[in-house]
């Protein structure tokens, strides 16, 4: 439920997902909200000690906070950037190994490089390639076109990960690019809350990953990406032999 969820979620915001696909989309997000929804309630009645129950503490002591529906939209959110984007992470990192014999056996022999490979496995593949979009709120003039009062400007980090004036080779996929001013978890007052949980998760699991299936190897049948997505950069499915 919680994988539909969240894929339906993203899919909501992905401008290339439309009519019933969208409304799919929309219904499978609703249905976990309405599950978040469920299990915020029972909280109310019995705190359980755990992030929910600690959001409805603070509303209570505090007396002032979010609304009903904005705590249930903080957590729904909260819920699905932690999930949706950390699988995409995690299997687009599998795949890069698996592409990049030379960075893979690099990576082995010295795993004090993860945090490298982690940050540029995000460089190439960043798993949203197109954030929600920006609402302009006055007319503005970016580089040499005028943005009017309104309309709506989309954000490609994607792009941005593989601009030449700033990434050498941007193309290439190599461990040791350093610095690597990525943009897949945005900046400013947009930067991602969850990147270095992001980040932390990424060093465990392909540290433990490596040491436990060195020869891990791709499996039978061919790598499969979802279709029709621009927003999201995933994998639908990662046969691997282990």
């Amino acid at each position: 439920m919680i994988r539909a969820g969240t894929a339906g979620l993203s899919s909501a915001f992905d401008p290339n997902i439309l009519i019933d696909a969208r409304s799919a989309a929309i219904r499978d997000a609703l249905r976990m909200a309405d599950e978040v929804d469920a299990v915020i309630a029972k909280r109310r009645a019995k705190p359980a000690g755990d992030l929910i129950s600690v959001v409805l503490e603070s509303q209570a002591t505090e007396g002032a906070g979010l609304d009903a529906a904005d705590l249930l939209t903080q957590i729904v959110f909260l819920l699905a950037a932690g999930n949706h984007t950390t699988i995409n992470m995690l299997s687009n990192g599998v795949l890069h190994l698996l592409q990049h014999p030379d960075q893979r056996a690099l990576l082995s022999g010295d795993p004090g490089l993860a945090n490298d490979f982690i940050n540029e496995s995000l460089r190439m593949e960043p798993p949203i390639h197109i954030p929600p979009p920006r609402l302009v709120k006055e007319t503005t003039v970016l580089g040499e076109t005028e943005l009017p009062a309104g309309s709506l400007v989309f954000q490609v980090l994607a792009a941005a990960n593989r601009d030449p004036r700033k990434f050498d080779n941007p193309g290439e996929f190599r461990i040791a690019r350093r610095p690597n001013r990525h943009m897949t978890f945005n900046h400013g007052i947009h930067s991602c809350v969850g990147a270095p949980l992001a980040r932390l998760e990424g060093e465990v699991f392909f540290t433990r990953f490596l040491t436990g299936f060195p020869d891990f190897a791709a499996g039978a049948e061919p790598v499969r990406r979802p279709s029709g997505h621009v927003q999201v950069r995933g994998v639908e499915t990662l046969p691997i032999r282990l």
